[in-house]
């Protein structure tokens, strides 16, 4: 028996690593010792008594009842006057200097020898981009400041911010002016930070919902760039971090689904963008999406397209998905929100930063391996700078001194997610409680847009009121009546007068809404001719200038339980 397990142990063993990936895994390993000891030699230390009592107290604390002993064996510590020193230190990115260093190991740490090693031998040039990654420290910086890349894929990272960057518009690309905040969100500075955020969120390839396709990483960045360029997103784009604009650019759907989105709800129901942050967008699914089991089978979009989810209706999961999808195609981040039994969502807007959207509070959320609470805490930790940098450091030098980390998972609805990682990684767990609880979180900031947006213009012409058209005569005699013009309509009648989205006139929009009863509408128009004469009624679609050209519209179709006779998605 003793035998047997021993063969079995010694044929499942992992193959040693080719000898090209162990030489370099030595450099960058021998690279990571040295750098992470200059670290460690230049941190602060932690006061012994202090340290050991915060670490005590904060692996005692299970999640329930108070923990105002550990906030403030926590404010101690910070207050220390060698911690408050290392905190309040100037940008050191240069050449030597402790910041350059400690991102060095951290990215170092976080890669791996062994991670780089192995994408560095699949050719040249990779070995080359690890080379320029590790030695551009404000690189390094601004992926840990975005939080890293997806799995810590480093080296996948490097390749698609090098190929964007050789592939994008070189007009837009600015820096950000220096000593700017390191989390950058100046307006000028936008597409830098959407290459970031497009290197990042596909470090890890993103699947096509639905399908064995992967989403091209240079395709999806030029999307964006093209539709924000065109003036097509939404105005808070331009203030979004390259942190937030991972969760723009990481949508599963095809990029004509995207577009398919922004441009039947442009055409069609310019309401549900002329709307405040909590709704913008996602009305939709309140009114486009059919409450019920879906007309699709095995959970899957008929034929992998997001324009079919409107047609096909569904519950929870389906109404998350499509919210999501359509908040990313305007440009605005969505975190995906798991809670039990049920799927839901998150988002951001500038004036109440994150929440949570068709679903309970952050306690009860999860997405991945992560927590609702961390990555709400997170988030608000953002908006306080100059805390955040500090929150930045310390979680720098707990890598350093090869710390346990803090999990990503602890909730209050589970008492053993708690007291987990080394003294500086919950030390600045709670750097971030208190920096949150210590100032109101300002609104975002938006200036003036570098690049106008329609939908600021549609805002700025969408009143409650607005005259209604009336009808004209030309000089050839012809009665021009607008869709708008209605002399009546029944009080039962789910019609809809507004403004349309190039702001050339006013649409009559049908409430597609589920429980909408076409026949129990109506309407009528009223004109007066100078006499009696034969006409001809005649239907006129006032083109847009520029037009829209959708994939597929967003109006109800017929239903069916068979998917096969679903209309195809190029319909209209």
């Amino acid at each position: 028996m003793l035998l047997i397990a021993g063969l079995w142990a010694l044929a499942s063993a992992a193959p040693p690593p080719p000898p090209a990936v162990v030489v370099l895994e030595k450099q960058y390993a021998a690279l990571l010792n040295s750098t992470c000891s200059r670290v460690v030699a230049a941190a602060p230390p932690l006061p012994p008594a202090g340290a050991a009592a915060f670490l005590a107290a904060y692996q005692a604390y299970n999640g329930t009842g108070s923990e105002e002993n550990v906030t403030e064996l926590a404010k101690q510590l910070l207050s220390d006057p060698g911690v408050e020193a290392f905190f309040a230190l100037p940008d050191s990115f240069v050449p030597g200097g402790l910041d350059a260093d400690m991102v060095l190991c951290a990215v170092l740490t976080d890669a791996t020898p062994l991670g780089l090693a192995e994408f560095a031998v699949t050719g040249a040039r990779e070995e080359a981009l690890v080379g320029s990654l590790l030695n551009d420290t404000a690189l390094m910086r601004d992926m840990l400041v975005a939080g890293g890349p997806s799995d810590n894929h480093y080296g996948p990272a490097m390749d698609i911010f090098s190929t964007i960057n050789a592939s994008a518009s070189r007009a837009p690309w600015l820096q950000p002016p220096p000593g700017a905040p390191w989390d950058d969100r100046n307006q000028t500075t936008v597409l830098r930070r959407l290459a970031m955020g497009t290197a990042l969120a596909h470090a890890t390839p993103i699947g096509v919902w639905e399908s064995n396709l992967t989403v091209d990483p240079l395709a999806r960045y030029l999307h964006f760039q093209r539709h924000y360029l065109a003036g097509d997103l939404d105005p808070a784009f331009e203030v979004l971090t390259a942190f937030e604009l991972q969760m723009v650019c990481d949508s599963d759907a095809l990029d004509e689904d995207l577009l398919w989105l922004r441009t039947t709800m442009a055409n069609y129901r310019p309401d549900y963008i002329a709307r405040d942050y909590s709704w913008r967008f996602i009305q939709a699914v309140h009114q486009e999406v059919p409450y019920g089991d879906s007309y699709c089978p095995n959970d899957s979009v008929c034929n992998g397209h997001y324009s079919q989810i409107p047609l096909a209706g569904g519950v929870c999961g389906w109404r998350a998905f499509f919210s999501r999808f359509a908040r990313k195609a305007f440009g605005l981040p969505t975190w995906g929100v798991t809670e039990r039994g049920h799927a839901a969502m998150s988002s951001w807007s500038p004036e109440n930063g994150w929440h949570v959207q068709l679903g309970a509070a952050w306690p009860n959320d999860w997405w991945k391996s992560r927590s609702g609470p961390d990555f709400y805490l997170e988030t608000q930790a953002r908006e306080v700078r100059a805390s955040f940098q500090g929150v930045l450091r310390g979680g720098w030098v707990a890598k350093a001194r090869g710390e346990a980390p803090v999990s990503t998972d602890w909730t209050p609805n589970d008492p053993r997610s708690y007291g987990t990682g080394g003294a500086w990684g919950a030390l600045m767990l709670y750097a971030k409680k208190i920096a949150v609880n210590a100032v109101p979180l300002p609104p975002r900031d938006i200036g003036p847009s570098v690049v106008p947006t329609s939908i600021a213009a549609l805002l700025a012409a969408w009143p409650a009121q607005w005259p209604k058209p009336n009808a004209t005569t030309d000089a050839n005699g012809t009665i021009n009546i607008p869709a708008a013009a209605t002399s009546f309509v029944n009080q039962s009648a789910a019609v809809t007068a507004m403004k349309s989205y190039d702001l050339r006139g006013e649409q009559l929009v049908f409430y597609s809404g589920n429980y909408a009863d076409p026949y129990a509408s109506a309407f009528s128009y009223e004109v007066t001719v100078p006499a009696a004469s034969t006409r001809f009624l005649t239907f006129v679609s006032q083109p847009r200038n520029p037009p829209l050209k959708p994939k597929a519209a967003c109006a109800r179709s017929p239903l069916t339980p068979n998917p096969k006779t679903l209309p195809p998605h190029n319909a209209v």
